[in-house]
């Protein structure tokens, strides 16, 4: 399994990772404009099956760090809304052996 976390800086829709991934979390910057939303999907494009959607006020940086990684098999999508310069997303990518089979759950190690 890979070890590496991952980190991606996206300014418009993005996939991130195209596949199965540990998602971490992001880091999300407002702009000088008003307060921003992107919203995390786990899919490759804007129809994947939502997770959150983070929110941002104006001209700040908010970091949105998960305790325990949420597990994504389809990959991660970010929509990013209004407002927002950049949502920094945190990752780990896992390969299909790392699966436990017809489980969807990473093996223990």
């Amino acid at each position: 399994m890979p070890e590496y976390v991952g980190w991606t800086l996206v300014t418009e829709d993005t996939v991130v990772v195209n596949g199965p991934v540990e998602f971490h979390g992001v880091i999300v910057r407002a702009s000088a404009i008003g307060t921003a939303d992107a919203a995390v999907l786990d899919g490759v494009n804007a129809l994947g099956r939502p997770y959150i959607t983070y929110v941002a006020p104006v001209n700040r940086t908010i970091p949105f760090l998960e305790e325990e990684p949420a597990l994504f098999l389809t990959g991660i999508f970010v929509d990013v809304g209004s407002n927002v310069a950049g949502v920094l997303v945190r990752y780990r990518p896992l390969r299909e052996e790392d699966l436990l089979p017809g489980h969807n759950a990473p093996l223990e190690e």
